[in-house]
């Protein structure tokens, strides 16, 4: 319980952008890394909040699940719930969502081509990195799909977050596998981890947390 008294809002799973009443823009993400990360701050003992996209996980035990789906939902609890002394970004929210969601489904008709217009979603991260109720520690994730550590390098910079957890998406494996390769990079270095399974990557991530609360004494009991 070494983590007892802090409290940690975690983010997981994908972000559900409506087109339509029957079609929505979204991605890969299983939520399991997420939720794994969940799990072992509650194991723990910090107050733990994750606030998923649409999964097929089940919650995991003295963890409050809240259930979302778009950018903006998710947003919204995350500030309804602060302050936190944690906050872990780890759901794949989509860049872009509808300038207006339709109505009624949009029809085919006899169009060989169909334009739809999106906009810039919200940017979690950096709200709540720049959040006058900041948390004392904000961790992002970045998935990419080239220059890995150079892109999540400046999202590290431009996000203003204190660290990034960067994993290079070489197919939708990535998403739905069990395991992971990650980077861990803060603005002093950068760590290249091991492929493990993401429950072990959850621990490693973990062990990091507790040796931060440490060093600013946060920790209410030690």
């Amino acid at each position: 319980n070494i983590l007892s008294g802090l409290k940690a809002i975690v983010t997981a799973g994908p972000s559900v952008e409506k087109i339509d009443p029957i079609r929505y823009i979204s991605n890969f993400s299983s939520g399991l890394q997420g939720f794994s990360i969940a799990e072992t701050l509650s194991n723990l003992g910090a107050e733990t909040i994750l606030i998923s996209g649409p999964t097929a996980l089940s919650s995991p035990k003295n963890v409050k699940l809240i259930k979302v789906e778009s950018g903006l939902e998710f947003l919204d609890h995350i500030l309804s719930n602060l302050p936190s002394d944690i906050f872990i970004s780890v759901a794949a929210i989509s860049d872009w969502r509808m300038n207006t969601i339709a109505k009624k489904k949009l029809k085919k008709g006899n169009k060989k081509n169909f334009n739809i217009k999106l906009s810039k979603n919200v940017d979690v991260l950096s709200n709540i990195s720049i959040h006058k109720k900041r948390p004392k520690l904000v961790i992002g994730f970045s998935a990419e799909t080239s220059n890995l550590i150079k892109n999540s390098t400046i999202k590290l910079k431009e996000k203003k977050c204190d660290w990034i957890i960067a994993n290079k998406i070489c197919s939708t494996k990535t998403f739905g596998s069990e395991s992971n390769k990650v980077y861990f990079i803060n603005d002093k270095k950068v760590e290249e981890w091991p492929i493990m399974k993401k429950k072990l990557i959850a621990k490693k991530l973990s062990k990091k947390i507790v040796s931060f609360c440490k060093n600013n004494r946060l920790l209410k009991y030690e």
